[in-house]
């Protein structure tokens, strides 16, 4: 009878393991494979979010590095002069070579002077055959929004050169009038080449949708949509594309009805022979770009996705045969352990039937047979308990992992804080109560030091309000210090404080301006002294009448007699290329001046540079 139902049970077992093969093994690979292919999908969504980021930076930097350019040039005296006098041929040719000069040094792809009515007096391109001298560009709306008094910002193909590039005007004003207009003409082509080595599609589009930057050169001047006929007459009216062919990319939604901004797309690929149906899919992450009506999008293709999704099918699919196999072998063991098992009875009956009848041999036989079985039991027992043992192991391997990365995250601020501690307690056993509340001290200053440098960068990074107002000259030059804390303690500078006691001085100014000033002179200061024997930044404070006087000391090399006279000078820098465009004091001095100060350079009779900062004395808050 038992033998019957053993039987019966191993062709269940048989039926159970087709079955498991039939249908458990085609549901796990599908179910490993759309588990690969989400995280997959969500990996790409956040390398695309990331490089998103990436490209967003480099295009507002590209962008804005070339903002006071135009500023600065519309001050100069030379630039005002040609308006006035545009006929005068030897001002027409130091303009020309002047701005030639600010070309090559700002790395811009043009710059040139229009006036009232949009003529191009003078350009940088002058002895180019695309020169824009005698051209009139007054239909450009940048030229009007600089007339108007504003900055203009403007992308466009160039009328002359048909070179794309990013128009900056800024007005030249003679007292309040407008006499003319700055253009400052960006390239994006360096652009362009280094995102051209990335892995994602970038591009990027006007409020209209048209691509104007890429790094897939065949999508450039295309539309993501067809335009209407009333969008192409006002683009054709403006003369900003032309000869651009305007056509739309052949872009349609992978999947209907996904509007999801992360959704996956896919692009029928422009390169690919129009016969043959070639599909790119895509996943886009997209952001406008602050400051324009811009709008980037990066495109990542998924074909990881399908090939994580395919391989995890593949390996879900094997690994789930082998644990079938494994299964069903482990149950057929059972099975013929349990066939063993009904044997063993059956020759147990057989021994005790005998036992009666024979002698008490057989009845030892079966005991041992008993203690055989028990010592089975057992085996089974202490198998369980390792397994047991093995998995509390496991678990307690992953505590100690993520109990190192806790650690590891929070062991510098501890071993600081430890230091502290541990020297409190000496100085406790030692009863010197003043230095203990010193280390304790320590220990609170630790706490909120980071608070501290958060504040002071975000003041730091504030735009200024524009608005004057009473500041207190010592405070703006600590928090000044304390942004450059790190790179005064590496360049091991000794800070030396002179000023008057007693009371503080209060000057007209703005805080985050000030600050600027500051920390753009101190890392003159700390730059000048790299490599020199004694390095000391000295700081002295003196009240005067109405005027507060600042005077900041190097004890660098000092500056050469020959550059005194142009150090203020725009775009005059003593440094290499890639370490500044020279307007760092340019700048400084025009912020000096807006506070009604001034701000001089000079040798130090003791040796190194001196800088004199006056501005005018203000009344404290009340």
């Amino acid at each position: 009878m038992i033998s019957e139902q053993l039987q019966t049970a191993a062709l269940r077992l048989r039926l159970a393991t087709l079955a498991c093969l039939v249908i458990a093994t085609p549901v796990v690979a599908w179910l490993a494979g759309d588990w690969a292919a989400t995280a997959e999908r969500e990996a790409l969504r956040g390398a695309a979010a990331a490089a998103l980021v990436l490209y967003q930076s480099n295009l507002v930097s590209a962008l804005e590095k070339h903002q006071t350019v135009p500023f600065v040039l519309s001050e100069e005296t030379e630039i005002k002069a040609l308006l006035r006098q545009p006929d005068d041929a030897a001002l027409i040719d130091r303009v020309n070579r002047r701005l030639e000069h600010v070309t090559v040094t700002s790395r811009a792809s043009a710059i040139y002077l229009m006036d009232a009515g949009g003529n191009t007096l003078a350009a940088g391109n002058w002895n180019t055959p695309t020169s824009f001298i005698g051209q009139n560009f007054s239909y450009r709306p940048y030229f009007s929004d600089a007339m108007a008094g504003g900055v203009g910002h403007y992308y466009a193909l160039g009328s002359t050169s048909r070179v794309p590039g990013y128009y900056i005007s800024y007005p030249v004003r003679s007292v309040r009038e407008v006499i003319g207009v700055v253009v400052v003409k960006v390239g994006i082509e360096e652009l362009e080449a280094a995102w051209s080595h990335g892995e994602e599609r970038v591009l990027v589009t006007d409020s209209d949708g048209i691509v104007i930057i890429s790094n897939a050169p065949e999508w450039r001047f295309h539309t993501l949509k067809p335009l209407d006929s009333e969008a192409r007459a006002r683009i054709e009216a403006s003369q900003r594309y032309i000869g651009a062919p305007l056509d739309a990319l052949p872009i349609v939604p992978a999947r209907a009805g996904d509007h999801d901004e992360l959704a996956m797309f896919q692009a029928k690929s422009v390169e690919a022979n129009p016969r043959i149906a070639s599909v790119e899919r895509y996943l886009i992450q997209g952001a406008p770009v602050p400051g324009s009506d811009w709008y980037l999008t990066v495109l990542r293709r998924t074909g990881t996705i399908r090939l994580r999704a395919a391989s995890a099918a593949v390996t879900g699919g094997f690994a789930a045969t082998i644990l079938i196999f494994l299964l069903f072998h482990f149950w057929q063991r059972r099975l013929m352990w349990f066939e063993r098992l009904e044997t063993q009875r059956r020759m147990r009956v057989e021994l005790e039937d005998e036992v009666a009848l024979r002698t008490a041999d057989l009845t030892a036989a079966n005991r041992r047979l008993k203690q055989e079985i028990a010592e089975r039991r057992r085996a089974e027992e202490e198998l369980r308990a390792a397994q047991t043992e093995l998995v509390q192991a496991a678990k307690l391997a992953a505590l100690g992992e993520i109990a190192a990365g806790i650690a590891h995250e929070i062991n510098q601020p501890l071993a600081a804080i430890r230091s502290f501690a541990d020297n409190a307690v000496i100085l406790l056993e030692r009863g010197r109560d003043d230095a203990t509340r010193a280390n304790l001290g320590e220990i609170a200053q630790l706490t909120d030091r980071m608070a501290r440098i958060t504040r002071q960068l975000k003041t730091f990074a504030r735009k200024a309000s524009g608005t004057l107002e009473p500041v207190v000259v010592a405070d703006a030059v600590e928090e000044a210090l304390a942004l450059l804390a790190t790179r005064l303690r590496a360049g091991r500078v000794d800070i030396v404080r002179v000023w008057p006691s007693g009371h503080r001085l209060w000057v007209i100014g703005e805080v985050v301006r000030l600050q600027q000033v500051l920390v753009n002179l101190f890392r003159n200061a700390v730059d000048a002294m790299a490599g020199r024997p004694r390095r000391i930044l000295s700081i002295e404070l003196e009240e005067q009448a109405d005027r507060v006087v600042m005077r900041i000391r190097d004890t660098g090399p000092g500056i050469a007699e020959s550059e005194l006279p142009h150090l203020f000078e725009p775009f005059y820098t003593t440094k290499g290329l890639d370490e500044g465009l020279g307007l760092g004091l340019s700048i400084s001095r025009g912020i000096v001046r807006d506070f009604g100060g001034t701000l001089e350079a000079a040798n130090h009779p003791g040796g190194g540079a001196l800088f004199t900062l006056i501005l005018r004395r203000a009344e404290p808050r009340a």
